[in-house]
């Protein structure tokens, strides 16, 4: 009999595996990742929304859990690259500006 603490390791693999997706496709295009500091930094200075509030705006156009997100700066601006699994069971990475919480790309 598998213990309850091997299942629910062994339900994690999936989800170990499909994280960092967002942080690997920002270090492929060359954008620059930015860390807690720099995130709360920009909240605090008004230049980008507060992860709660952007949760909020997200989870009401998009069917699906959070599962990373990274800020990163591009000419454009700052975007969250946020990692999403879908109800359908699909991981995928969207794009959301980080100034006024705009789904950019799904």
């Amino acid at each position: 009999m598998y213990s309850k603490r091997l299942i629910a390791i062994l339900a994690l693999v999936p989800v170990m595996l499909c994280m960092s997706t967002a942080q690997a496709e920002a270090k492929s295009n060359d954008l620059e990742l930015l860390d807690y500091q720099a995130c709360r930094t920009l909240v605090e200075a008004g230049d980008i929304l507060p992860m709660g509030e952007l949760y909020q705006r997200v989870n009401q156009t998009i069917d699906g859990r959070m599962l990373d997100t990274v800020l990163v700066r591009r000419p454009q601006g700052y975007v969250y690259q946020m990692e999403i699994a879908g109800r359908d069971g699909v991981v995928r990475v969207i794009e959301v500006d980080a100034s006024n919480g705009a789904v950019l790309t799904e």
